[in-house]
Order: structure tokens, then C-alpha cells, then sequence
């Protein structure tokens, strides 16, 4: 009976490990992935520098070659990836980018309660959305502040994003242990901690010159 729970532990802790995703961004200014894991395969896609992607750690043990998911597009709308390989030595993790602790680059969000008819005529599509949509929250408003500057952000950016917070008012990066802002050259990326339990997941937004240019997805 032991062996069988212990059996049952592992297989069980596989499974979460499996889906445990990190952020990475190319060390060069591109990076060519291959349908598989050598350099006499077929190139699928180029990733250029600051675009972020996640590696899938179980396949770590291949080589000096890595799995990676890919976007198909820099919302990351409704989990759609390309899959392919690179190599290990040309990537970097986000989280290993110096941290960023001038307040004068961040995210604002005005968090409401949810409007559940107006989300059960959209499918309730979105992130976060494991919990009951009575308990849940939606985002009415987003900002980037950028030096001096207050940019009120298009609402195609979060009107798929749910549970932020799980309470009314507004959210900001400043000062908040859900945000880290991390830095290489010009480009920021921050990292924001969203939802909770089933329903947890992690977005980085890449901004330059004072624009977002990608919002990566990671659900865990």
C-alpha cells in the first residue's frame, strides 16, 4: 500500500513539475528553432532579440538542446504555441536579468467585479477563470506609466485577463511583491503574479520606448 501512494506521489508531482514554464529571451540578436533537436533539422521560426518565450524544463535532460513554446502572436491569445528547439547556450531566463527598482516604469489596473451575463455571452474565454465568475474580477481600466507619462492602455491588452485581484480599486506595480521589473538595455519586463490556486498564472510585458510590444502568458 505504501509503494502505491508513494507510487502515486511521484507520478502526481511529474505531472505539476511538467508544467512548471520559464521565461526566456534570446542571448543574440536572433535565435533559430528547429523542428527538432540538431542543426540538420528544419528551421520553423527566428526569434529576435527581447521576444520572450517559455522553455518546458522535463526536456532539459535532451543535449545541449531545449523544447520551447513559442507565441503565435505577441497578445498570447488562447494559449497558442509553436513548438520547436534551441539550444540551451543561446537563451536566457528573465529572472536572471538585473532587477529594475526606479518607480518610474510600471502598470496600473482599475479591478472591478466581474460582469458575469456580459462574460457568459463571451464563453467566459480568458485567463483566471477557474474559480466560480461570481467570485471572480475583471480589469476596467490599464495604465502605463512611463517616466512622466500616464498611457492609458487598449483594452485588448486585459479584457481577456481575470482576477488580477480578488477586490475592487486599483493595483499598481509600485511597491508590490506581485511585480518585478526587470531590465536589459532599453527593454523592461515585467513579471506579474495573477489569480490563484487552480486558477494561477503569471504574465511578463515587455515594454519599449514606452509601448507595450508582447504580453507572455505562462499558466502553471
Amino acid at each position: 500500500m505504501r509503494r502505491v501512494l508513494f507510487l502515486i506521489f511521484v507520478f502526481g508531482s511529474q505531472l505539476i513539475f511538467a508544467q512548471k514554464q520559464e521565461e526566456v529571451i534570446a542571448n543574440n540578436s536572433k535565435l533559430i528553432v528547429y523542428e527538432n533537436a540538431n542543426k540538420n533539422s528544419k528551421p520553423i521560426d527566428t526569434i529576435l532579440r527581447d521576444e520572450a518565450f517559455l522553455i518546458t524544463e522535463n526536456h532539459q535532460n535532451i543535449s545541449e538542446w531545449i523544447l520551447v513554446d513559442i507565441p503565435e502572436n505577441n497578445l498570447n491569445r488562447d494559449e497558442s504555441f509553436k513548438n520547436g528547439y534551441v539550444q540551451k547556450s543561446q537563451i536566457k531566463n528573465i529572472s536572471s536579468l538585473p532587477v529594475y527598482k526606479e518607480n518610474d516604469i510600471g502598470l496600473i489596473f482599475k479591478i472591478k467585479k466581474i460582469d458575469t451575463k456580459k462574460s457568459l455571452e463571451k464563453g467566459n474565454s480568458g485567463y483566471g477563470l477557474e474559480i466560480q465568475l461570481t467570485d471572480s474580477f475583471e480589469t476596467e481600466e490599464m495604465i502605463l506609466k512611463w517616466n512622466e507619462n500616464r498611457q492609458v492602455i487598449d483594452a485588448k491588452y486585459y479584457n481577456d485577463i481575470f482576477n488580477l485581484d480578488f477586490k475592487e480599486g486599483k493595483i499598481s506595480s509600485e511597491n508590490n511583491d506581485k511585480f518585478k521589473i526587470y531590465k536589459r538595455g532599453n527593454t523592461y519586463f515585467i513579471n506579474q503574479k495573477c489569480g490563484d490556486g487552480a486558477g494561477f498564472y503569471e504574465i511578463t510585458w515587455i515594454i519599449q520606448k514606452g509601448r507595450i510590444i508582447q504580453r507572455l502568458i505562462d499558466t502553471i
